[in-house]
Formats: C-alpha cells, sequence, structure tokens
C-alpha cells in the first residue's frame, strides 16, 4: 500500500485510486478473475483494459469506493453485459430475435433480447444429443420450433432423435447467462443499483 505522507493532496487523490483499483485487482483474483492465483500470476484478462475499467468505476461510482468486493461486482457485471451484447443473435421467418448462449451444435439456450442488446426472458432450448440429433426444441412465439431456425440459418438439416426417456425433466439454470445465479440481481446492475 502507498502511504501519502507528505504529499500534495492531488497526489493523494491518484494514490488512493491507486490503491483502490489494486485492492479491487486482488479481491478480483481472489475469486479467480483477472490474475492467475498459481505463479507466475500471469493476467487472464487484458490488464490495460481492465485497470483502466476498475479505475474509471472507482472515480464515477461512489459505491464503488466502499470497498474491493463492491468494485469487483460491477466490473463483473459489466463484463457480463460485453458478453451478452457481443453474442450472435438469430431471427426467426416471423422476425422474432434471440440470443443463444452454448455452443453450436451442441445444447443452445435462447433469450429474447432487450433494447440494450442484453438477454431478456428465457425463450426455450435445444437439446442435442452425442449423435447431433436434437432430442428437444423449444418454440418460438410463432410456434415454430427453434431447431428449425437454427437449421434455416446455418442450412443445414437438423436430424431428430426419437424420443427418450430425458424428455419432460427440466432444465438446470444456465449460469452463463442468469444474472441472478451470477449476481443475485435480476437485472444487470451496479452495486448501486444503476444498469449498464
Amino acid at each position: 500500500m502507498i502511504r501519502p505522507a507528505h504529499v500534495p493532496l492531488a497526489a493523494v487523490a491518484w494514490i488512493d485510486l491507486l490503491n483502490r483499483v489494486i485492492d479491487g485487482v486482488d479481491d478480483l483474483a481472489c475469486r479467480g478473475y483477472l490474475v492467475d492465483l498459481d505463479p507466475p500470476h500471469e493476467w487472464t484478462n487484458p490488464p490495460d483494459e481492465a485497470i483502466t475499467e476498475l479505475a474509471g468505476l472507482v472515480a464515477s461510482c461512489w459505491q464503488c469506493r466502499r470497498g474491493p468486493s463492491a468494485l469487483g461486482e460491477h466490473w463483473l457485471n459489466l463484463q457480463l453485459g460485453k458478453w451478452q451484447r457481443a453474442r450472435p443473435a438469430r431471427t426467426c421467418a416471423c422476425g422474432a430475435v434471440y440470443k443463444w448462449s452454448g455452443a453450436p451444435g451442441h445444447n443452445q439456450r435462447f433469450y429474447t433480447v432487450t433494447g440494450a442488446g442484453l438477454f431478456g426472458a428465457p425463450a426455450g432450448a435445444v437439446k442435442v444429443n452425442a449423435k447431433g440429433q436434437v432430442t428437444r426444441s423449444g418454440a418460438c412465439r410463432c410456434g415454430r420450433r427453434l431447431a428449425e431456425m437454427i437449421s434455416r440459418q446455418d442450412a443445414r438439416p437438423m436430424q431428430y432423435a426419437a424420443p427418450g426417456k430425458d424428455r419432460g425433466k427440466p432444465e438446470p439454470p444456465d449460469p452463463a447467462a442468469s444474472h441472478g445465479a451470477l449476481f443475485g440481481k435480476d437485472e444487470l446492475a451496479g452495486p448501486h443499483g444503476e444498469t449498464s
């Protein structure tokens, strides 16, 4: 920690900002983000971008100044928002737009899209077995199967598996897209309640 003794007032503000960013990086590293905890402690994200974002949050968000965990949570919310905005969208023939999580050709979960380009309400899922056959497909609001939308956009036919025993089982929540599961909040918001 840098000690601000006998330092001009403007420099004290910069030292305080730097100390808060360092504490935020430490907190995120303890959670498994930014810096690998094992030697040689390499950055897992681009350090310049992450440090700039953390410094911006400390400088502009009074709630992030309360401590490293508040700063880390706000930064993680920003990263989730970036990831969701960057996800590709698929459009049904009826015009409904969906974003999805999961690997193409495997199990995918579809969500409506908010005005900010984020995941909205869950719309359904497409489950695929080891042979690449569709075992379950949710439906668009128009009634078309989501697997048909994938097939049309990827220009490849989707094969359907014979009905199996797993039909009707509830699907586990998708932690990559669930705001509440990741951060205990219903929407992408900083610790002070502002949405990103």
